[in-house]
């Protein structure tokens, strides 16, 4: 069915119908009190004002499309949800292709290299060498491990 097989009025021509200020046409149309929508034209949407009330299959298209619109809407969203879920899965995955190595380690030296990295991680930080008490410490806290099976 064609638009123009319907009587409608841009708001130029309703200010003539309705003998009202443009102004007031496009409030009336905003609070129901005309019924009209708003067409894509050559010059961009537009009013088309229908005194008679707007078509059924218009107001069934423009109902259609709504709904489309909240289906996209919904699959966006559902979309951004899944690839958040994604970027963690990626996040767990990454961490555990970096622990791989030490856990596939026999459980009595996974944790000491793992402790002793850190220790020497620390010192290098500390700008210091083996005589700092922080180091000392740590290193004393390691030596009972060394050699010890692991009690899982």
């Amino acid at each position: 069915m064609e638009l123009s097989n319907y009587p409608c009025l841009s708001i130029g021509e309703a200010v003539h119908y309705y003998d009202a200020p443009a102004k007031q046409i496009k409030r009336d149309i905003k609070e129901g009190k005309i019924p009209a929508v708003k067409i894509a034209t050559t010059k961009g949407r537009r009013w088309r004002i229908f005194p008679s009330g707007v078509p059924t299959y218009i107001e069934e298209t423009l109902n259609q499309q709504q709904q489309s619109q909240s289906q996209i809407q919904e699959l966006t969203t559902r979309l951004q949800e899944l690839q958040e879920q994604v970027g963690a899965l990626q996040a767990q995955l990454d961490k555990a292709e970096l622990a791989e190595p030490i856990l596939s380690m026999a459980p009595e030296t996974a944790v000491v290299p793992v402790a002793e990295e850190a220790v020497d991680v620390i010192a290098i930080n500390l700008h210091s060498d083996a005589r700092h008490p922080i180091v000392q410490f740590l290193n004393r806290l390691l030596q009972p491990l060394k050699g010890q099976p692991i009690q899982g």
